[in-house]
């Protein structure tokens, strides 16, 4: 009986370990794999806002919900968003900011990547001055492949300037591979902002 016990063990583990190595090859052909459960989120943003000679007058940071707000028209050159600034945004005669918007992708166990879209602008109101408008990764995974952003922005009409607000979009790619079973997810996270030559701003994310 013992020896009938032993053999059905042996038997049992080594089906078990012939799944486990059939698990370990892949999928069966024809099949997909599954993603894993990893979802995006608005991670937030940072603010810092200097004056013209570049001294950090203050930065913020804060979640989605913890933007500031203004909503009589400080944002009337930017038909489609929605008008967010601040008091202090909107008393400056002039000055500059930076905006660093985010997007974060997580696993349930871990962060796969953070996506940034940041604009700094200098403005002389009602006009913008100067804009610089950069896409990058932080926080990317061991086996999140980050091929990199692009997008493109161009000026529109604001309070009387052509030059009186810039808009910028930019989108991120990324791919979750993983060793032997492959691909199984990619990533088109995006971020849209609005700048204007008072210093007020807004944004609109998506993935």
């Amino acid at each position: 009986m013992k020896r009938i016990t032993l053999g059905l063990a042996i038997t049992a583990l080594a089906a078990l370990c012939l799944s486990g190595a059939s698990a370990l090859a892949g999928p069966p052909q024809g099949t997909t794999p599954r993603p894993p459960q990893a979802t995006w989120k608005d991670s937030g943003w940072t603010w810092t806002r200097t004056d013209t000679a570049g001294n950090v007058l203050w930065t913020r940071s804060g979640t989605a919900a913890e933007r500031p707000t203004f909503t009589s028209g400080a944002l009337d050159g930017a038909a489609t968003a929605d008008g967010q600034a601040s008091p202090e945004a909107l008393a400056g005669a002039s000055g500059c900011s930076t905006v660093d918007e985010t997007l974060t992708w997580s696993s349930l166990i871990s962060t796969l990547a953070v996506f940034h879209h940041r604009v700094s602008w200098c403005w002389s109101y009602p006009r913008i001055t100067g804009v610089n408008v950069s896409c990058y990764s932080t926080n990317v995974d061991q086996f999140v492949t980050n091929l990199g952003c692009g997008g493109g922005g161009n000026y529109y009409t604001w309070s009387g300037s052509p030059q009186g607000g810039h808009y910028s979009f930019r989108q991120g790619y990324y791919k979750n591979c993983v060793p032997v079973v492959g691909c199984i997810a990619h990533a088109y996270p995006w971020v849209k902002i609005w700048v204007n030559g008072n210093g007020a701003w807004t944004t609109q994310k998506g993935w």
